[in-house]
Order: structure tokens, then sequence, then C-alpha cells
């Protein structure tokens, strides 16, 4: 049932060459045990010269209730670095590098227990322009669904031939709610952050004129645009509700032949652990309690499956796009 939605659901796609890369096994770049303050990250050793951005999983397994942490494009004057919210929890970043293949992380100290794993890397087609100063925010009225224009038509912040967004989520007033979606979508997904920094990176479609809708629920959250694609991947005007109906770990619906690594919304109403990861990896991200997350994982190229494991059924997994090569 759900692969017959994932391939007749409302999608904007363009077929041209891949854009988001994995790499497996995960790499740990940034050490739990390590201060970081505002450090220099080097991953030359893992991505291609020509890379424009890193795909990060956030491994925040501290139970004490400082756990800061921040990650923006070098030489980005950006010092958004608030808590993860309380007990263990996990999530997912895309962000920019610049030519050496640099971005800089902030983690408080030792005990905050903030690691990052390398899992892949983003090249022409994701373009991080829009943070080479900093982050410009896109935060529209509070309280309701609201759209905003990013096109040459709006704020011209992004062009006419881009299909998606990366948008880093921020919560100065911790267990706000928001939401994120497509113009035009009847998702009404609205679930509360646990901490400032709970869900750091959202990938979602824009329509033909550049137009998202974006959900406040407080003036507390505000949307910051990290960077636009333009090819490499597929967006879903609705999710397709994935969600397993069993706990422990479980296959997901194989994606679509083209896909290489999909984009997941997970919901936890009641801050329940819930994780993803490639079938067959030792990567066993099944971390603490998370409200609100944006998840990216690479499929089996074989089978096209992503693995998912959750602690409630009353929880959720979303397939809101997918990385893609053509073919």
């Amino acid at each position: 049932m759900h692969v017959k939605q994932i391939l007749t659901s409302t999608k904007r796609v363009v077929n041209s060459p891949q854009s988001l890369f994995s790499i497996e096994p995960p790499v740990e770049i940034a050490n739990a045990g390590v201060s970081y303050a505002w450090t220099d990250i080097n991953v030359s050793a893992y991505v291609p010269v020509g890379a424009t951005g890193v795909i990060l999983h956030v491994d925040r397994g501290a139970t004490g209730a400082v756990r800061d942490y921040g990650i923006r494009m070098n030489g980005n004057a950006d010092t958004r670095d608030g808590n993860a919210g309380a007990g263990l929890s996990h999530g997912w970043a895309i962000v920019g590098i610049d030519a050496n293949r640099i971005f800089e992380f902030y983690n408080v100290g030792p005990l905050s227990r903030c690691a990052l794993d390398l899992i892949g890397y983003t090249t022409a087609g994701v373009d991080f322009t829009p943070s080479i100063a900093n982050a410009p925010e896109i935060s529209p009225a509070a309280g309701a669904w609201n759209t905003v224009n990013l096109g040459p038509g709006g704020l011209g912040l992004i062009p006419a031939n881009a299909i998606g967004v990366i948008i880093e989520v921020y919560d100065f007033t911790p267990n706000d709610t928001f939401g994120l979606r497509q113009n035009g979508s009847t998702d009404n997904r609205i679930t509360a952050s646990l901490g400032n920094h709970m869900s750091f990176s959202y990938v979602i479609g824009v329509d033909a004129g550049q137009i998202i809708e974006l959900y406040r629920g407080t003036t507390g959250i505000r949307f910051y645009l990290h960077a636009y694609i333009t090819s490499g991947a597929t967006f879903y005007l609705n999710g397709v509700d994935v969600t397993p109906i069993a706990l422990g770990w479980q296959d997901l619906p194989a994606l679509p032949v083209e896909a290489t690594m999909g984009f997941y919304e997970l919901s936890s109403l009641g801050g329940q652990r819930y994780g993803l990861r490639s079938p067959g990896s030792a990567f066993n991200d099944y971390l603490g309690v998370t409200l609100h997350n944006s998840g990216f994982m690479r499929c089996d190229p074989t089978t096209r499956i992503v693995q998912a494991r959750l602690e409630n059924l009353a929880d959720s997994i979303h397939l809101i796009g997918h990385a893609n090569v053509s073919l």
C-alpha cells in the first residue's frame, strides 16, 4: 500500500545528475568528549573537491541540563548555539562547506555529549550561497500557516529553477509548535520542539513560484534559509505516511528505483525515541527523546529500503521526498 502511494503521490522532480550522496559507514568527525568553541571541522578526507555541503547526524547523548551546540558555514557570523532539549536526543543537519571543505561546530563542553557523524555530502545542485554571510531569516507571522515566497517574485533569495530548500528551525523559547510544508499541501503536522535546536535542518520542496508554507506557534520559532536545491531530488506535495506497524527495527516501504536517500519527517507527541538507518548498517541511531524532527537516510542501493525504529506506535514517520540520480 505504501509503495503505491509513494509512486503516485504528486511530486516535483528534475531529472538531472545526482546532487546528494551518502557515506557508509558514517564517520564521527566531532567527538562528544571535546569542547568546540566555533571550531573549524575539516572534512576534506571524506568528501570530494567540489562538494558544497555535508549531511550530518547530531548525537546529543548526554543527560545533563546544558547541551548547547551550533553548526554553521565557515566564516558565517551566526551564533545560534542553543540547548538541544531535555534528556538524550538526536537529529540531522545539512550545512554548507567552503572551498577547503570546512564548516564550523560549537559544543558547550564534554558533559554536553554532542557528537557529529558524517553521513553524506552535497554537490552542485545544492547551493548554499544564501548562507555565505549569514543565513537570512524567513519567518512569517505567527499563529497560522503562512506562505513565504522565496523566489524572484518575492524575497529574491532563490532562483526560479529551485525545486527545494534547506531550512534551519530554531526555537528561542523551547516547546513552541512549528511546521513546514510545500505550498498547496494539506499536511498539518504541527508539533512542539523540546529544545532550541531540536530540529536543525528541514528539506522541503517549493512550488513552481518558489513558495513554501511555514507555521509558527509563537514568535519564539524562527526559520533561516541555508540553501536551495535545483537538481537531484524529488519532493512530494503531501508527505506519505510510512509509519511502521510494529516496534523494533522495521523496513520502510521501498523508495522508487532512482532514489538514493529518503527525506523523512518524524513526529512524537510524547517525546519517545526513534531512529533511521540503512539496512545492515551498524549505525544504531536509536537515540533519546525527540519530538518534531527531519531525518535523512541512505537507502539500500539494491532494495531501496530504509529502516526505522519507533518506541511508540502513536508516533509517525512521513516520507516528504528523496535524493535521486537520473537513470
